[in-house]
């Protein structure tokens, strides 16, 4: 056993007036890659005091280790001045490095370490990262411990990748037939999406701060992230307490209102809120809308705003290449159809007959997923840690 602080050196390179290579970020699934989200937190226009990585160097999100915030880069760029870079002494095979501090051992013990008032923000210090101790076995075994991992570990990516592909097709399906299904109504007329509802029954999420915010409040605060293509996803874990929901003189939410994410990232999309939340308000990234039933049934107008005649509509309100909030005036003059309340129930049960089949695929593929995933995480740790023997 050893010390990181020991073979770990920070290395403070920037990137001056000469940018290095491309915007990188530290995935929890594939460690260091290049950034291409769309969505969070952009790169400063200055990016000169953002740290240089080159390959065979160690990232680290000091902020995120406890969630797998750390790798080593095979690629030459730049990341954010508030995450850090190390050198690896010539102790260490670099990719054995990677698998280590990336196993759950690992993010267990960083979770332990690291300090922090909000529960997605736990920072682990520098000092503290250099008295972590670390296993040093001789150099051959460590390269043999990275190239085991490597290709089993490869194998797993090459199935989940192939899962990512079969998962794209169904959602795909389910949108040209709800698209099907929809279009010919445009035919029999039309009324601006804000006709569909009282104005006091249309508006916007609440602007609701981190430090409003409270993880013991009893009112959940509803993101971007819980609105799906039709299904309310529940991924977030935001709350308030009563005083910030008084304060910020708070909408609450009700069951069978339409939440329509009004920043398409990567496209538009919306849903119906649930039962069984509880008490709730959303950011103002959404828009809220409750249908006025004797026009427009709940379930008829999410599928509607998830057709791509919609979608499109939407995208074009966007434009431009700067990540924008589409103003809820503008989202209400864009028309949906108007049928009978018969003509909805009948497309409803329709298309829950079909989207029902395909979300039940989707949802196979996605436990698939999940228990290769977590049977990657298993052999990572099993083999670092020496419980599992590898020739």
């Amino acid at each position: 056993m050893t010390k990181f602080g020991y073979h770990f050196t920070e290395s403070d390179e920037r990137n001056g007036s000469n940018p290095v290579g491309k915007l990188l970020s530290i995935s929890e699934y594939r460690g260091v890659e290049v950034n291409t989200r769309t969505d969070g937190q952009k790169a400063s226009l200055d990016v000169s005091k953002y740290r240089a990585v080159h390959p065979n160097q160690l990232a680290a999100n000091m902020m995120w280790l406890n969630h797998g915030g750390i790798g080593v880069s095979s690629l030459t760029g730049h990341i954010s001045p508030d995450y850090k870079v190390f050198q690896i002494s010539d102790s260490f095979e670099p990719r054995y490095v990677h698998h280590l501090f990336r196993s759950s051992r690992y993010v267990g013990y960083f979770s332990a370490i690291a300090t922090g008032v909000r529960p997605n923000a736990q920072r682990v210090t520098k000092t503290v990262l250099d008295a972590t101790p670390v296993p040093l076995p001789p150099l051959d075994e460590q390269a043999c411990i990275a190239d085991y991992l490597d290709r089993e570990t490869g194998e797993i990516d090459l199935i989940v990748e192939k899962l990512d592909e079969l998962a794209a097709k169904l959602e795909a399906r389910r949108g040209i037939a709800i698209s099907d299904e929809i279009a010919p109504h445009y035919h029999a007329g039309s009324i601006p999406l804000a006709f569909a509802s009282d104005p006091a029954q249309f508006f916007d999420g609440d602007w609701v701060e981190s430090k409003d915010q409270d993880p013991e409040g009893e009112i959940r605060l509803l993101q971007l992230a819980d609105i799906g293509v039709g299904r309310f996803l529940d991924k977030s874990d935001r709350h308030v307490n009563q005083e910030a929901f008084d304060r910020l003189q708070c909408k609450e939410l009700s069951v069978g209102d339409v939440l329509i994410a009004r920043m398409p990232e990567p496209i538009s999309r919306a849903c119906i809120l649930p039962e069984g939340l509880g008490r709730s308000i959303t950011v103002v990234d959404v828009a809220v809308l409750r249908p006025d039933t004797s026009k427009i049934l709940p379930e008829y107008l999410a599928y509607v705003l998830n057709s791509r005649r919609f979608r499109s509509l939407v995208e074009s309100l966007q434009g431009g290449s700067t990540r924008q909030r589409i103003p809820r005036s503008r989202l209400g003059q864009q028309h949906v159809p108007f049928v009978s309340i018969e003509t909805q129930r009948v497309s409803i049960v329709r298309l829950d007959e079909i989207t029902g089949k395909i979300d039940a695929m989707l949802a196979k593929v996605a436990s698939l997923k999940a228990l290769l995933i977590e049977r990657r995480v298993a052999l990572i740790t099993d083999v670092v840690t020496g419980r599992k023997e590898v020739a």
